[in-house]
């Protein structure tokens, strides 16, 4: 009976000791977002996104902080999904693996991979923008971040403006869209860089895209000049894609239609060129962007892509 007195307050003890080490759900959340404050795609980042899975399970957490878990784990996402692109680190591209259990194959950069992704994560901001209310705070981080991945898939297959129009939006908040606004410009880049003289490359789209918020003007007469349908009938609406094909006078006179529907200082291509390395400065100084993506974004500014040289041999000047 002594023993049994003495035990029974001692389980009690422990009892009350294990129920005080356990966090809330709010506490839960805030070290969630504590812990992706940092930038960094590791360890944590995993952890992190099982503790904002685990929110977002039904019944697991009251209902403002399971939204708040969802439209955060779109959000860094969304990170991961540019950043693993952009770098093609493969370990990034695990990451979207381990930490969302997305199936990805070896290459990001593919449009069936990318789209499924960016479509996984649109489902995320999809769940916040149903169950809040359509003026909340959440509703409008889930509905930019949206418009975000829409305008990111545009990068394949249709033209530039909502992406623009996107990356516009991040603009204006704070440092974290600023930053997935920088990385999304980089995007731009690469893909134009990717795409441009190989099969079909919808060039009127993608110049757009890279030439349109410096140049709104003149983007439309140079594509009505530049583009010489492709011979292939199965390409539709494409241009052609050997810039050999397209002769010097046709591409002088595009250039020419360019600058002369752009007003400002330099041109178009010059600003142009300026806007694309003023965003991967701001990505490679970025000491809350992961070290891998600081590092990639060093080596571009090193490189010809951000002085648009594809664009300076397309367009040749008179």
């Amino acid at each position: 009976m002594k023993a049994l007195l003495f035990v029974l307050p001692l389980l009690l003890l422990l009892a009350c000791n294990q129920k005080s080490t356990e966090r809330s759900p709010e506490e839960a959340l805030a070290s969630a977002e504590a812990s992706l404050a940092t930038g960094q795609l590791d360890a944590s980042f995993v952890e992190a996104q099982r503790t904002l899975a685990g929110l977002c399970q039904r019944g697991a957490a009251p209902a403002n902080t399971a939204l708040e878990a969802f439209v955060l784990r779109a959000e860094t996402g969304t990170m991961l999904l540019l950043s693993a692109y952009l770098t093609q680190d493969p370990q990034l591209v695990a990451l979207l693996t381990t930490a969302f259990g997305f199936t990805v194959g070896e290459d990001i950069r593919s449009p069936k991979a990318f789209q499924s992704v960016a479509m996984s994560l649109k489902d995320l901001a999809a769940v916040v923008l149903r169950r809040s209310g359509p003026d909340s705070r959440l509703a409008l981080r889930a509905s930019k971040i949206s418009a975000a991945l829409t305008g990111f898939q545009t990068i394949y297959f249709t033209k530039q403006s909502t992406l623009m129009d996107a990356l516009a939006s991040l603009d204006s908040g704070g440092p974290f869209e600023r930053r997935l606004s920088a990385l999304g410009h980089a995007l731009l880049l690469v893909s134009f860089a990717d795409q441009t003289l190989k099969p079909a490359p919808a060039w009127k789209y993608l110049l757009a895209g890279l030439l349109g918020p410096v140049c709104p003007k003149g983007v439309e007469p140079l594509g009505a000049v530049l583009c010489v349908p492709a011979k292939d009938p199965k390409v539709y609406g494409e241009c052609e894609v050997d810039v050999a094909a397209i002769p010097l006078k046709v591409r002088q006179g595009a250039r020419k239609a360019l600058e002369a529907g752009c007003k400002g200082e330099g041109s178009a291509l010059e600003r142009a060129s300026a806007r694309f390395v003023a965003m991967l400065q701001l990505v490679a100084g970025d000491e809350v962007v992961d070290s891998r993506v600081r590092a990639w974004a060093t080596r571009t500014l090193a490189s010809d892509l951000p002085k648009l040289k594809v664009l300076e041999d397309l367009l040749p000047a008179q």
